[in-house]
């Protein structure tokens, strides 16, 4: 039902706008009362890029990485095997993917986690699960496809350039536009 009424749009901004870039983006976790996500699980994402695809849609994904593993406990939640899986599994989502939303979350004075604060090493408390990542990440991003990153960090300066270069570190280049 979503893609049906979102056909209706894409056709009306793209006679307008036909260079318009339209993005989607999955989302987990606190939902608005009576709320439910539509794109959440891995599984969300892999059947709404094969619907697009089948529908010959321009609409893109963001791909919310926290978000993602939030849906399936988060990586400290998860054993370097499942974390492993989860991101495999996602690689088909390549080609429909245009953006790479990325952020880091820090625990608070309460042990809690805070969305949006941190870096890498305070999101993954764990190098080899953040190696993990980041390597599945390189070799997701190296098709030749230009994405945008869009980052969220609500913390200090200094967790941003070391997601920054946490992303260079396995080659992950980034260029001006």
């Amino acid at each position: 039902m979503f893609l049906d009424i979102y056909q209706v749009f894409e056709k009306t901004i793209t006679e307008t706008y036909p260079s318009a870039l339209i993005l989607i983006e999955n989302r987990s976790g606190t939902t608005y009362r009576n709320g439910k996500f539509l794109v959440s699980k891995g599984r969300d994402l892999r059947t709404l890029s094969g619907k697009l695809h089948e529908r010959n849609l321009k609409l893109m994904i963001t791909l919310d990485l926290p978000q993602l593993l939030t849906e399936y406990g988060g990586p400290q939640n998860l054993s370097l095997k499942s974390l492993e899986n989860i991101l495999r599994r996602q690689m088909v989502l390549r080609g429909k993917t245009k953006g790479i939303h990325l952020w880091g979350k820090k625990r608070g004075s309460n042990g809690r986690f805070v969305s949006h604060a941190g870096d890498l090493n305070t999101y993954f408390e764990d190098l080899d699960k953040k190696q993990l990542f980041l390597n599945w990440l390189a070799e997701f991003l190296d098709d030749g496809i230009d994405r945008y990153f869009v980052p969220e960090i609500n913390s200090k300066e200094e967790d941003l350039w070391s997601i920054v270069s946490d992303m260079e570190s396995v080659n992950i280049r980034f260029k001006n536009t």
